[in-house]
Parts: C-alpha cells; structure tokens; sequence
C-alpha cells in the first residue's frame, strides 16, 4: 500500500496555513498529543497532518480543532463552513457560522442545538455510525425549548428520521429531538436504540411479568418485540418535529 499523501486542493491547502496559523497562536498550553485526545482529533500525527497540510480537513475534525482553539470553523475554513451552512438552508433553516459549541444562546430569547448526520430508521435498515458529525444547528425560543423540552439543553441532539413504523407518531422525514444522557431504560417512553444493528426510534414498553422490555412500533402494520442482550440505549426522544406538505 503506498504512503504516499493524498494531493490536497488548493483551498484546503490554504485552510491549513490557517489553521496551523491559528493552532501557533491560540492553542492551549498544552502537547500536541494532549491537545489531540482532548478533542477527539486522534493522535500527535493526526494533529501535524492536518496543520502541516498532508491531510483534507473534514468536518468533524474542523469542529474539534475550532472547539480546541475556542474560534469558528469560518476563521481557518470558509469552504466547510459554507457547507454547513448550505447544509442547514436544505433543512430550512438559515445558519450563521457554526461555532463549536453543541448548545448555545446565540440571540437573547433563543438556544440552538446540533443536528447530527446520524439518520435513525423507523423500520428500515440503518447502521449506527462511531462518529457522527454535526451538520447544523437549529435556533428555536428558548421559551419554546423549556417548554417542550423541560430538560438540561447540554445534552439534546436533533436527528433526522426515515421509514413508516412509527407513523402517527412520528412521520417520515421528521426530526427528533433526543436526550443523549439517557443510557438505560427509565420508563415508558420512545428512545433512541441500537438493536440487531439497527440504529432506530422505537417505544420501549416494560413487561414486569416477564421481566423484559417490549419493543413497539406505533404503526400497527408492524408487530411488536422482545427486546434482547444487544439491545443498547442510545438515548430518549423528548419531541418530534412532524413535517407534512399541503
């Protein structure tokens, strides 16, 4: 297998003179190695590679040296940052540059949350991803949020949903508005899981008689589960944006 590095093109070349620019004057007192396990960049090699120009910025890695250095993706990287923006005009929202924070008070009176490239499947078949990435964040009334959400805002996520079994509940195409913090069944409810590979939203049901927790589809064409030993919570659905066309 060749070692030899991918050629980068000229805009990505001069993001990274700017960000090894930032990285020299901004970045924390601490090694290059320290610095990439913090923020999830990877090891010393990783964080040279992408200051030194021998590997493309991605988005994940933009957001977590902006996270790092406390700056916006726009400062090093124009480019990734107007395609996250672009990205959240197709989800019909307007986005300013996409700071490293995951849930901020960007306007008095309002919060936003990040939008992960994580599609959850409601029937189908979609494989979970390690990493995902944030593609936007979304703005809405900080009243609203405490409202509806009635929650610690750190740790809510915006997904996107595809398939039919939760229909009339939560419909195609809709988005859902996850806390991450909750890893383990606590009551009835819908939640985010892993189960048989799937990543997917479904209604967790307690069965106290059989000491087993029933997996249920809200749309009657699909029959109920069981769920078992590889079933993993990856978090709870707090509310659901429900798109429809007329």
């Amino acid at each position: 297998m060749s070692n030899t590095p991918k050629t980068l093109e000229q805009w990505q070349i001069e993001d990274a003179k700017r960000l090894k620019d930032l990285f020299a004057k901004r970045a924390p007192k601490i090694t290059q190695v320290e610095f990439g396990e913090k923020f999830d960049i990877g090891s010393q090699g990783m964080v040279w590679q992408y200051t030194a120009g021998r590997r493309p910025l991605n988005i994940k890695a933009a957001a977590a040296f902006a996270r790092g250095l406390n700056v916006n993706i726009e400062s090093f990287s124009p480019t990734l940052a107007a395609q996250i923006g672009n990205a959240a005009k197709l989800m019909g929202t307007e986005g300013d540059s996409v700071t490293p924070d995951q849930t901020t008070k960007i306007n008095i009176g309002y919060v936003r949350f990040p939008v992960l490239d994580a599609p959850h499947g409601l029937g189908g078949n979609l494989a979970p991803s390690d990493h995902p990435e944030i593609l936007q964040y979304v703005e809405v009334s900080e009243d609203w949020a405490r409202r509806t959400l009635n929650h610690n805002f750190t740790h809510i996520k915006i997904v996107p949903c595809i398939g039919d079994s939760m229909t009339g509940t939560i419909e195609d195409g809709s988005v859902v508005f996850i806390d991450t913090s909750t890893r383990h069944f606590a009551g009835d409810g819908l939640y985010s899981i892993i189960w048989q590979g799937r990543l997917q939203i479904k209604r967790l049901q307690a069965r106290h008689e059989e000491k087993r927790l029933r997996i249920i589809s809200d749309n009657k064409l699909y029959d109920p589960d069981w769920a078992t030993d590889d079933l993993i919570i990856s978090g709870r659905v707090l509310a659901a944006w429900n798109f429809r066309r007329f």
